[in-house]
């Protein structure tokens, strides 16, 4: 089928599903996950939150949307009921749906609908309403569809203000991330996460998440750096990992060294968490995430004048929220791997305890636990 026809077809199911969203009754308490941020992999708050009510409500009634043969193959295995879109009975269960879960926006979503927002991560950047690259016309769809949230999952007061503003709402509360339930007692997992992964052998474990760029601007590091590094790991026994952004497709990382590992498909963020020792990232959310932990980060913002150029604004002024210090050029930050005496900086320990706190209200494992008090509560009235 041409794209074209395919485009036309995708048109008519969401129109079809939109009309009947009116007309098709819904049915009390049945709650249809519908992953859109990582459609190939069940992770993230989705998954989080989909395995506490398995493992703690038994009462639920749930059905998961699958999109990938991946996707699909991952549901059987863990015992997930299921159910493969594209067939009738997908689009059957999310217009019976009481609530319908999701973890990013879907503008297909435009009728009779009560969906919870789990959201991808705390997000610095400009999204939604506020996204000055979206057109009229998206925005115009986009309207329709915030007005079905029921409730938007959040983790702090400043980001319930940036999600009431996003998707021109009031219905955002402070729940904290299903994901983190566990990675607060991410010493629990540590060992064993190492193992299964085969990475018990390394002293140290430096990982490198940079978030995602709507156009390339330029690469991370040089080739120079790369070999600069992997010297140095070699010699003190580390590990550096990266993962990229599930949706990218311009960083280069190179696959000729012993100690670098592109771990973008073969592990999830919370996991990788769990066994890191430093985080370096730049304008993801992944550090609200992993401060949790305690453990320290570095901002590498090599790009930060281009990315807000020619991908995003940015809703904080990033100078001002993330800990110190910041760091542009590779060659430091190298130098910051090596030398790690800036972690008793007071600087930077005062302005790393302020970020953890200004972004994480609830640093405790309920998060999911305030989720399902909270839809048990839109179901009974």
């Amino acid at each position: 089928m041409s794209k074209e026809k395919l485009k036309l077809k995708h048109r008519f199911i969401n129109h079809l599903r939109n009309t009947l969203s009116y007309i098709v009754p819904k049915k009390k308490g049945l709650i249809v996950f519908v992953p859109i941020h990582n459609p190939q992999r069940l992770s993230g708050n989705l998954k989080a939150f989909l395995r506490y009510l398995i493992d703690n409500q038994p009462e639920a009634s749930y059905r998961l949307i699958t999109m990938h043969p991946i996707f699909e193959k991952q549901a059987i295995q863990s015992n997930i009921k299921h159910t493969v879109r594209g067939v009738f009975s997908a689009l059957w269960y999310e217009l019976r749906a009481e609530i319908i879960i999701l973890d990013a926006s879907a503008p297909k979503y435009r009728g009779n609908y009560a969906i919870v927002q789990l959201w991808h991560g705390v997000g610095f950047k400009n999204v939604g309403l506020l996204n000055e690259t979206t057109s009229p016309a998206e925005i115009k769809e986009l309207k329709k569809h915030y007005r079905s949230y029921k409730l938007v999952a959040s983790t702090c007061p400043m980001d319930v203000e940036k999600q009431n503003k996003s998707f021109g709402i009031t219905s955002t509360q402070i729940t904290g991330y299903p994901r983190n339930d566990k990675l607060v007692r991410w010493e629990d997992f540590k060992e064993n996460t190492q193992k299964e992964f085969e990475f018990s052998e390394y002293k140290r474990i430096i990982s490198y998440v940079p978030t995602f760029r709507d156009q390339p601007t330029q690469q991370p590091f040089s080739q120079q750096f790369w070999a600069a590094l992997n010297e140095f790991l070699i010699k003190t026994n580390s590990l550096f990992l990266v993962k990229k952004h599930p949706w990218d497709e311009f960083i280069e990382i190179p696959n000729n060294y012993s100690h670098i590992k592109d771990v973008t498909h073969s592990i999830f963020p919370q996991e990788l968490f769990m066994i890191t020792d430093l985080l370096i990232s730049d304008y993801s959310s992944v550090f609200t995430d992993f401060v949790l932990t305690g453990k320290p980060i570095l901002a590498y913002t090599y790009d930060l004048d281009a990315y807000i150029s020619t991908c995003r604004s940015i809703y904080y002024k990033l100078e001002e929220i993330l800990p110190k210090p910041f760091i542009a050029d590779e060659w430091e930050l190298l130098e910051r791997i090596k030398n790690d005496s800036w972690m008793k900086d007071a600087i930077y320990i005062e302005s790393y305890h302020t970020f953890r706190n200004n972004f994480n209200t609830y640093q405790d494992a309920k998060s999911s636990e305030r989720i399902w008090d909270m839809i048990k509560q839109f179901s009974e009235s």
